[in-house]
């Protein structure tokens, strides 16, 4: 689409933005910089009615006589931990120009704050900038502005999200008091979660390429380490990819009028069996959020959930009817890792803080208050 004026205003939409190569050595940038000068870039190709120069962190648009400052905060992943967090950042500072916050994609509850505070972002798949000398520019639809791909981009693997999400818990854990967290030895971490030396090792280098970890001391023997940096960035990145990563469920269906003591009645009847409680039912365990759980969320080994004979002998252990609508309760498999990961010793065993925050924010705008709300009072990060 054309942009085109309105009154002393350059306005532009469009439903999909220029997606074409990259400098390399743009890739490197600040992502903040680099997504919203592509989106910026785009317009000044198709229509001359604008420049662009950057200028370290910031940059001067030129627009219908008129010149803006766009200051690009980079928001990581985009969840309202994301965002207030980068929010406290800008919110008083006195540098010039019209904070902007970038995202890799906003989620509907941050985009809702965004609103509601009038702020300006750019997201790979929609963007609202206003800037008080009169440039609008407003995307929907995308693709937008995706990050460029490069060689040493990080991917995300089930070994590497558990290698994560055991780093996450052990910092959640960990007193500010004792300064950083070291991370444990290839060895032991491929001892504790049943990984191969070779796959950490990996796991590691590519979470100091994104920042999250860093080596300390010497490059390796005595005297080297490698510490958690960043577990705020960490836990975002690794949340972003497991709710988007898929899982078995069967659900089914009992007569539950109080889901604390359904629970209790499975510890009973599930006994010998490992599982795990998870979902919103968990969360009001630990850190109420006034919600009335409609159904019930456990983890199952996975190898029960995938035998038929076995899964029955459970489902009716607990007076429970498999369904295809109206669960009342849900039975996740697990995963290779899971047992390793999640706390033992009470009854019932409960799934940590960090994968419960994943499995909430699972659930849409709904979970995602409730998960905004456990990383607030729980977690911390």
């Amino acid at each position: 689409m054309v942009p085109g004026f309105c009154g002393s205003r350059l306005v532009f939409s469009l439903t999909r933005l220029f997606t074409g190569p990259v400098n390399k050595a743009r890739a490197r940038e600040n992502p903040g910089v680099t997504r919203l000068r592509r989106l910026l870039e785009h317009y000044a190709v198709e229509s001359g009615a604008l420049s662009v120069v950057t200028d370290g962190s910031a940059l001067l648009v030129q627009h219908g006589g008129a010149s803006s400052i766009l200051r690009p905060v980079w928001v990581g992943e985009g969840y309202p931990a994301d965002l207030e967090a980068a929010w406290a950042r800008v919110h008083d500072s006195t540098e010039p120009g019209e904070p902007v916050l970038v995202a890799r994609e906003f989620s509907g509850a941050s985009r809702q704050r965004l609103r509601e505070r009038g702020l300006s972002w750019l997201d790979d798949s929609a963007a609202r900038v206003v800037t008080p000398h009169g440039l609008v520019i407003a995307v929907d639809g995308g693709p937008a502005v995706p990050e460029p791909h490069t060689s040493s981009v990080f991917r995300w693997a089930e070994a590497s999200g558990a290698v994560a999400e055991h780093l996450l818990v052990a910092c959640q854990a960990h007193s500010s008091d004792l300064g950083e967290l070291v991370i444990p030895a290839v060895v032991d971490l491929a001892g504790r979660l049943a990984v191969s030396g070779a796959t950490i090792s990996r796991a590691l280098r590519g979470f100091d390429d994104k920042g999250w970890t860093a080596k300390r001391g010497a490059e390796r023997g005595v005297g080297s380490s490698r510490v958690l940096v960043d577990p705020s960035g960490l836990l975002s990145s690794w949340a972003a990819w497991y709710t988007r990563e898929p899982r078995e469920v069967v659900s089914a269906h009992a007569v539950v009028r109080d889901p604390q003591a359904f629970t209790d009645e499975l510890v009973r009847s599930w006994r010998g069996r490992w599982w795990a409680l998870t979902g919103q039912l968990a969360l009001e365990r630990r850190a109420p959020f006034a919600t009335n759980p409609a159904a019930v969320d456990v983890y199952l080994e996975t190898e029960l959930l995938a035998s038929p004979v076995r899964l029955q002998e459970t489902l009716d252990l607990a007076g429970l009817r498999r369904v295809d609508a109206g669960a009342r309760v849900r039975m996740i498999a697990a995963g290779p890792y899971l047992p390793r990961l999640t706390p033992a010793g009470a009854e019932p065993v409960q799934v940590s803080d960090i994968r419960l925050y994943g499995d909430l924010l699972r659930e849409g705008v709904r979970g995602e208050d409730a998960a905004d709300h456990l990383r607030r009072h729980r977690i911390a990060f």
